[in-house]
């Protein structure tokens, strides 16, 4: 795998744990890592080469990631395949489950059909004025 290739040439890259790993002093351990393998089979190293390889940034819009997941940096993946599919910020993964949910053509079909006033449809077509 790539990935692996990656992590293996450049271990200066990864990053110490997260921030809270340590949640209070308390000894209680960051379970982010234990949880992105489990829900999608993706390893610590695989998640950091994805995060190297997308420069650090937001696959959709670039904005910078942390390298570490979380809040404000999702572990995209398509939800019929479970497969890894890259990582995005927040606003990102919010809006891409929406765009999934409600389809590309939708979405399409509103903004070529609007006449641009405020106006979906052509009244007139269905009968009105």
């Amino acid at each position: 795998m790539e990935y692996a290739m990656t992590i293996a040439m450049m271990p200066e890259l990864v990053p110490a744990s997260p921030p809270g790993e340590r949640s209070g002093g308390r000894g209680k351990k960051y379970e982010g890592w234990d949880r992105i393998l489990k829900e999608y089979g993706v390893t610590k190293e695989d998640w950091l080469a994805r995060h190297r390889i997308q420069g650090g940034l937001c696959g959709i819009c670039t904005k910078k990631i942390p390298p570490y997941p979380g809040t404000r940096c999702h572990t995209d993946h398509d939800h019929e395949t479970g497969q890894f599919r890259g990582l995005l910020c927040g606003a990102c993964n919010t809006r891409l489950g929406w765009v999934e949910q409600v389809g590309l053509s939708a979405i399409e079909s509103y903004l070529v059909n609007s006449d641009g006033k405020g106006s979906l449809f052509n009244l007139n077509a269905f009968g009105g004025s």
